[in-house]
């Protein structure tokens, strides 16, 4: 993957594209919210609300199975989300994908530039804590 400073693009006159940005976050929400919800919610519904299971065991396996299912709806909404190509909002053409080479130290960084309509938006792929 090639690399490109962001600095290079502000002053080549590029300006960020928020609308962009937006639309394709938004098409990965139909996976993260059902699996965040899957994660969270069933404990404090089971335990507070009502059970379904008389026998502990079996309540802790259902948690668990939702807790990984949801988890496994996440990280593949996020595994698919760094693959993808945005499509500009500006021309309707596909966005460039760049890796930042003035990000951060121990992030991981993406531009995604549209040199028709002159906009990029950035995306925080992986952050590593030392």
């Amino acid at each position: 993957m090639q690399e490109l400073a962001l600095n290079e693009l502000i002053k080549n006159g590029y300006t960020e594209d928020r609308a962009s940005r937006r639309a394709f976050e938004r098409r990965y929400r139909w996976l993260v919210i059902p699996g965040a919800l899957l994660c969270l919610a069933p404990y404090p519904f089971t335990r507070f609300v009502w059970s379904p299971f008389s026998d502990s065991t079996t309540h802790r396996f259902a948690l668990v199975v939702c807790f990984l299912l949801g988890f496994a709806l996440c990280l593949g909404a996020a595994r698919h989300a760094s693959r993808s190509i945005p499509i500009s909002r500006e021309s309707g053409a596909p966005m460039q994908i760049f890796l930042r080479s003035d990000a951060p130290t121990d992030t991981k960084e993406y531009l995604y530039v549209d040199s028709q309509s002159r906009t990029y938006f950035t995306r925080v792929i992986s952050v590593a804590h030392t």
